[in-house]
């Protein structure tokens, strides 16, 4: 299912961040203590001077006050039962953030909320800064308060935009070209390994999206051509292993690639392990390339680039995709195996292969003949491409063909449904981004869009509803890093929709997935994007180690919107910054500038 590409990535990180400390010095009536300890019940010692029993007057006496508000003495929060909320507002020199809401609450089990109030807050201003005309807010934590600087709309987005390629740019290595998985915003973290990550995991699906990001900052100018041109040709050539050295990039027998192996050399991590779903990936981003600059760049060197890309695609055997199920007399079990071309019972969709063809982490056909609809859909749709060319529809290969047409009968027929909406899935946000951005028969058929635009409704109902009592501009179904104590020892997580409040873990929320929203409706979640920038909650000023600032002497603000946690609001991930999750945040706001157009007409490629 769709949790396998995350889980399998969580299992290889191995050294797993030691998460910062309280980022607010004012936290208040939180408990200020982090690092996946502390679980003691809400309540006791919150929020007023008054007994912490039950009255018959108020159901929720446990966070009545919010400090530096309205809110505080004989005008504490009433509620008459579970789920009222507490109108209030902030001090001046405070802004608000997050609803107040009667509430209980379990998290793992236990009673974490016993009739309290949560969930709003005042943050203190380091200056009392107005924005006026058209000009909005960005703030950010500096200490204990929120840093401003007033900016026109455009610049504030823009500069958000760039700051998330700043930070693919930080992930990328100078020695292979391949993108690293995550990246950590301390710098204390940093191994040498220039231009500064923090690890040597170098990612196989990471580094097809960094491509993509490489055609947005050309597209943007915020590289020159010249540079465009050499950084995709080291990356492409390393997963050719046209590098010099030491390089080496081993391949399946079938040409699927690693998932993830040693950025400076090539050496994969799992020696017996190869990533169809990966694989999909780095093609779907190695593509994008090539139709980009077969339209842009007509020069000697941007036909290098075109004829690299198709020496990569002939490197995989992509009519070996599929999988078969077959009695295996050693085991007495049945196994799944890679099957042959025209194998018509050949109906698996792996993530993995093994080096001797047997077949793991499957998606076999549903009751209703189709399949569940995942991220699997671009390295699908690119095997079926290259695999049929010139049959498409009656393909020779009949598993892929099957397979094909099985997938596009979801559109028609939703398999998933919750609180009223009729949806391709419950999974988060990347399950139908990833699609989205990087495969032309998704975002060019209004049928697949519809079911875009209702993952995107469903996900905002849910932060709006009693599972998280969010309901403002604080919402995103994602994947990413998560707090081990409130997660179920987990250190990263993908999300999935919920209605009961008690399965919510940390109550992740990821903003990245809002922007991949945006061609949705994009004065709206523009908006939303305002918000959040205002708030600053969730904005992270990137550090002074970042590859555009030689000598430390940057001078110019770059930010992104980083994951976070309505349970534990002063975590953050700028630890642990998981590239693949962030992607969607630059692919989405690239869209107000170079429209959704850019992302048709790059993936056009079997026109």
């Amino acid at each position: 299912m769709a949790l396998t590409r995350r889980f399998i990535g969580a299992l290889l990180l191995g050294n797993f961040p030691s998460w910062p400390g309280e980022l607010w010095k004012d936290c208040e009536h939180r408990d200020c203590k982090e690092g996946g300890t502390s679980q003691q019940l809400r309540g006791a010692g919150e929020g007023t001077d008054r007994p912490r029993h039950l009255s018959s007057e108020n159901l929720c006496i446990n966070g009545s006050q919010i400090q530096n508000s309205n809110r505080v003495g004989s005008n504490a929060c009433f509620a008459s039962k579970l789920g009222d909320e507490c109108q209030y507002h902030c001090n001046e020199g405070y802004i608000a953030v997050g609803r107040h809401v009667c509430q209980s609450l379990q998290v793992g089990g236990a009673l974490y909320l016993n009739h309290t109030f949560f969930g709003g807050q005042c943050y203190r201003l380091c200056q009392d800064m107005q924005c006026s005309g058209e000009t909005v807010p960005v703030r950010w934590l500096a200490g204990g308060c929120l840093e401003t600087r007033c900016k026109a709309k455009d610049s504030a987005l823009r500069d958000l935009a760039q700051g998330n390629y700043d930070l693919w740019r930080l992930a990328r290595s100078n020695r292979s070209g391949v993108y690293v998985d995550h990246v950590s915003m301390d710098k204390s973290k940093q191994m040498g390994v220039a231009p500064g990550q923090n690890n040597y995991q170098g990612s196989t699906d990471t580094s097809g999206l960094g491509l993509m990001m490489e055609c947005i900052a050309d597209s943007m100018q915020w590289i020159n051509r010249s540079e465009f041109l050499d950084r995709v040709n080291l990356t492409l050539s390393a997963f050719a292993n046209k590098l010099s050295g030491d390089w080496n990039l081993p391949r399946s027998v079938n040409g699927w690639l690693p998932r993830y192996f040693y950025v400076l050399n090539g050496e994969p991590f799992s020696q017996d392990e190869w990533s169809v779903m990966a694989t999909g990936l780095l093609y779907s981003g190695a593509m994008f390339v090539r139709t980009y600059v077969s339209q842009h760049e007509h020069s000697a060197a941007g036909q290098y680039i075109v004829n690299l890309v198709d020496n990569l695609v002939s490197m995989v055997r992509w009519d070996s995709m599929m999988c078969m199920q077959q009695w295996d007399n050693a085991t007495n079990t049945t196994v799944a195996v890679v099957a042959p071309p025209s194998s018509v019972h050949a109906t698996g969709i792996p993530y993995l292969q093994s080096s001797t063809g047997v077949c793991s982490d499957i998606l076999w056909p549903t009751a209703d003949g189709s399949y569940d609809f995942n991220e699997m859909m671009p390295a699908l749709w690119l095997a079926y491409n290259f695999a049929c060319r010139g049959q498409l529809g009656n393909c020779t290969n009949a598993a892929l063909e099957n397979a094909w047409q099985a997938w596009q009968t979801r559109r028609y027929k939703l398999n998933e449904y919750w609180d009223g909406f009729n949806l391709l899935s419950k999974w988060s946000c990347y399950v139908v981004q990833f699609p989205y951005y990087t495969t032309h028969a998704f975002i060019s058929d209004p049928t697949w869009v519809d079911g875009f635009k209702n993952m995107w409704r469903a996900d905002y109902a849910d932060y709006a509803s009693p599972a998280y009592y969010a309901g403002d501009v604080r919402y995103g179904l994602g994947a990413g890093p998560t707090l081990p104590w409130c997660g179920g020892g987990a250190t990263y997580t993908a999300d999935q929709l919920e209605s009961n409040p008690n399965a919510t873990g940390c109550r992740m929320w990821s903003p990245y997935c809002i922007a991949g929203y945006l061609p949705n409706d994009q004065d709206h979640i523009s908006g939303q994007l305002f918000q959040l920038l205002a708030k600053g909650d969730s904005v992270l000023l990137l550090p002074n180690f970042l590859p555009d600032c030689p000598g430390n002497s940057c001078t110019r603000e770059a930010h992104i919107l980083g994951r976070k946690s309505l349970l534990r609001p002063a975590w953050n991930e700028s630890g642990w910054i998981t590239m693949v999750d962030l992607s969607t945040e630059l692919l989405g706001l690239s869209t107000i500038w170079l429209g959704v157009d850019f992302f048709k007409n790059n993936t056009n490629h079997f026109p």
